[in-house]
Formats: C-alpha cells, sequence, structure tokens
C-alpha cells in the first residue's frame, strides 16, 4: 500500500503529443505489429505516481489526459470486445 500512496515510477508522458514522434501502424494492424515510418525523438519520462500513471493528470503534461485505464478502454472498444470480454 505504502508504494500505491508515496512511491514514484518513471514513466513515459507524451504518449499523445503526436507533433514529432514517431507514426505507427498499430491502428492498421489492429495493434499487432508495430513499424515506425520515422525516426523518433527524444521521449519524456517522470516520475509519477501509481494514481498519475492509471488515470492521466494534465497537469503534468498538456497530452498526459489518458491514463492506462483510459487507454485499455479504448482499445477493448476498438477490438469491439462484447461485456462479457470486458469482465
Amino acid at each position: 500500500m505504502d508504494a500505491l500512496l508515496t512511491s514514484k515510477f518513471w514513466f513515459r508522458v507524451d504518449l499523445f503529443d503526436h507533433g514529432v514522434y514517431t507514426r505507427n501502424e498499430l491502428a492498421e494492424s489492429k495493434f499487432t505489429k508495430s513499424k515506425a515510418t520515422k525516426p523518433t525523438a527524444k521521449r519524456e519520462l517522470r516520475e509519477l505516481y501509481i494514481w498519475q500513471i492509471l488515470e492521466g493528470d494534465t497537469n503534468i503534461h498538456p497530452s498526459f489526459n489518458k491514463g492506462l485505464i483510459a487507454l485499455c478502454h479504448e482499445y477493448m472498444q476498438l477490438m469491439q470486445w462484447t461485456a462479457d470480454q470486458i469482465q
């Protein structure tokens, strides 16, 4: 419980800043292959609490408005999972 409330972990916060970063073909391959189409820029890493990683926090970075929970939900919708598959 201590790590959940007080510890921080290194995490990439520029997940959705698409201006300079690599475009990949994940959606076209239904998230099974990734192939970079141009060189990547340096990634921005920060120390975050678990709740920030899971929920996102725009105070950290403007593009960090979605955490892992929201990304998982979007993935399941994109893949058209049924309610039975989600639970």
